[in-house]
């Protein structure tokens, strides 16, 4: 189970989804979206534009491609601590608890295998957690002595506080009652806002109305008796907002109200209008004629794994792998086929790899399937859209990918003896047997 990265695979609907990480996370600019495959100009995952729904859920903003497998992850700054315990004070409770998670939140990060560039290895990891528990303790004694001292002052200070608080008690309740009262007419006074040129008369009187409430606010702190007035002229304001509101409630039923998600996946009203998220909805619920299959697996301790289920006379075939388990010595190659018949040679394609600028980037060119993968034992994740070119069964192929030693493309094309209607997997090295880890799908249209 991942700690600090939470993947899934968006098949549609609204792009929503809850950040349910171990130890929830510090600070939201430590959450990051992306889309496998979808990369930038350097070959890094690009991050995706999204809002906070709440603490603990966040709507993507940017389109997400159908069966298209999204990475949510929380990387906390290893720059800095999230709290200075230099400072006097700064030893409370809450601090101390934060920068315990703040270490077990790199920890994870580690677990998970993913340490960016700022730390190197989990040594570094450690040293910082050594540090900062050296600063907390040295922190925590400071602390205790500040706070004998701030017990005894906190008596005087209490008893200070009680006769004031007697004091300030009566005027407090007479502010209160205009405050009511002043809130009540900006109520009516946004319903009138709404009813648009029927209601702009009474919209009018109900400001004048609250102008007036708020002197009355004003002069209840200065003396209770007057309070009593201003409340009645807010009463009687508020009186002729809701009559206002009731005349724009029924201008308002003459205008057409937005679709229902049933309405609008149907396609067949005509008498209301699609907001964007109908919009979003409807598209998802009518695709454009792709059928996918089920999630699949590679054959165990076998040297040939092949998916037979495409019907023939598709144009376009798309390959999904999600976190699939790299042989122990090198990577796949994946093959088409036509019927049970698998072209192992005859491929004009290339493979390149990106270490992020590290030595061992670079291009091959390959004669024997598209390869996949960037390294021994990594996990896979990527797609490979095929595409037959002409009414011959001429294919091209692009693969996008990354692995856990970087990022990957292959591309090219293949002739094959008939129908694509196969895909099959093999190691990329003889005396290899596949492993067990991830799933794959094949989608594919006409």
């Amino acid at each position: 189970m991942a700690f600090s990265l939470l993947t899934e695979t968006y098949m549609g609907g609204p792009q929503v989804y809850t950040l349910a990480f171990a130890l929830d996370y510090l600070e939201r600019s430590d959450i990051k979206v992306n889309v496998l495959g979808d990369l930038d100009a350097m070959g890094n995952l690009r991050d995706y534009a999204f809002t906070f729904n709440s603490a603990n859920e966040i709507t993507v903003t940017e389109p997400i491609r159908m069966n298209s497998t999204v990475r949510i992850s929380r990387t906390v700054n290893k720059r800095e601590l999230p709290v200075d315990f230099r400072a006097s004070g700064t030893a409370t409770r809450e601090a101390l608890r934060t920068t315990a998670r703040y270490m077990i939140m790199a920890v994870h990060e580690a677990l998970d295998g993913r340490l960016d560039g700022s730390v190197d290895n989990v040594e570094e990891v450690a040293e910082q957690v050594r540090s900062a528990r050296t600063q907390a303790a040295a922190s925590a004694t400071a602390a205790a002595s500040s706070a004998t001292a701030a017990a005894a002052s906190e008596s005087t200070v209490s008893a200070s506080a009680t006769a004031a608080a007697t004091s300030a008690t009566a005027a407090a309740t007479s502010e209160t009652n205009a405050a009511a009262s002043a809130t009540t007419a900006t109520s009516g006074l946004s319903s009138i806002t709404a009813t648009g040129n029927a209601a702009a008369a009474s919209a009018s009187s109900a400001a004048t109305s609250s102008t007036n409430a708020a002197a009355s606010e004003t002069a209840a702190s200065v003396s209770a008796g007057s309070a009593g007035t201003q409340a009645s002229a807010a009463a009687a304001s508020a009186t002729a907002a809701q009559t206002s509101a009731t005349a724009a409630a029924a201008s308002s039923a003459l205008v057409p109200g937005a679709a229902s998600q049933a309405q609008a996946t149907a396609g067949t009203n005509n008498t209301t209008y699609m907001t964007p998220l109908r919009t979003q909805q409807a598209i998802a619920a009518n695709p454009t004629g792709w059928t996918t299959s089920a999630d699949q697996t590679l054959t165990v301790g076998g040297f040939t794994s092949l998916f037979n289920g495409i019907p023939a006379g598709v144009n376009e075939v798309r390959v999904i792998l999600t976190e699939m388990l790299a042989p122990d010595r090198g990577r796949f190659r994946i093959f088409l086929g036509s019927g049970n018949a698998i072209s192992t040679t005859g491929y004009t394609t290339r493979w390149w790899r990106s270490n992020g600028g590290n030595a061992g980037s670079g291009s091959t060119a390959q004669t024997t399937g598209f390869l996949a993968g960037a390294g021994e034992g990594n996990l896979i994740t990527g797609t490979l859209t095929l595409i037959r070119i002409g009414s011959a069964n001429t294919w091209q192929g692009d693969l996008q990918g990354m692995a856990s030693q970087g990022a990957f493309t292959a591309y090219g094309r293949v002739i094959l003896p008939g129908p694509i209607t196969s895909i099959a997997f093999r190691p990329e090295s003889a005396g290899t047997t596949l492993r067990a880890g991830g799933t794959f799908t094949v989608a594919w249209r006409t």
